[in-house]
């Protein structure tokens, strides 16, 4: 539930912040996570402005409400591009699904020893490895 996700976010050791919709007032966020409401709009307006020659994203604008969930999952790796006064300052950025409990992220990924720019999970599926999505995280370098 988003209540337990909330608690395992308190002692993950990083800040977290939830893009998108409003989280509800009555639900109380611990000191390291953080609501930064932007609407399906202002992402489409951004990615209008870097993207498709400045042209209008009609189809990604009428998607219904239960399609928009479907497609915000693909564009978390721009996090970056569509928030980024929000990653701005940090060496590493990335993302979760919010059904996900975290543990003690400086613990448990020693993100200061890694070797690439980009870590996710990983599983090997026909010869071919695969990044498992809902819980990456990336490296704040110029080239990403």
């Amino acid at each position: 539930s988003f209540s337990q996700f909330l608690r395992s976010a308190e002692g993950c050791g990083a800040d977290v912040i939830i893009a998108g919709d409003r989280v509800p007032k009555d639900v109380s966020l611990p000191d390291n996570v953080v609501n930064h409401e932007i609407s399906w709009d202002q992402i489409a307006t951004v990615l209008e402005q870097r993207f498709n020659d400045r042209k209008p994203l009609v189809t990604l604008r009428n998607l219904s409400a239960g399609e928009r969930g479907h497609k915000i999952t693909d564009m978390r790796p721009l996090t970056a591009l569509l928030i980024p006064e929000q990653v701005r300052g940090y060496s590493w950025w990335g993302w979760i699904d919010v059904d996900m409990w975290l543990g003690s992220l400086t613990k448990q990924l020693r993100l200061q020893d890694a070797d690439s720019d980009f870590w996710s999970p990983i599983m090997v599926w026909q010869g071919s490895r695969i990044s498992l999505g809902p819980f990456s995280v990336v490296r704040s370098v110029r080239k990403m």
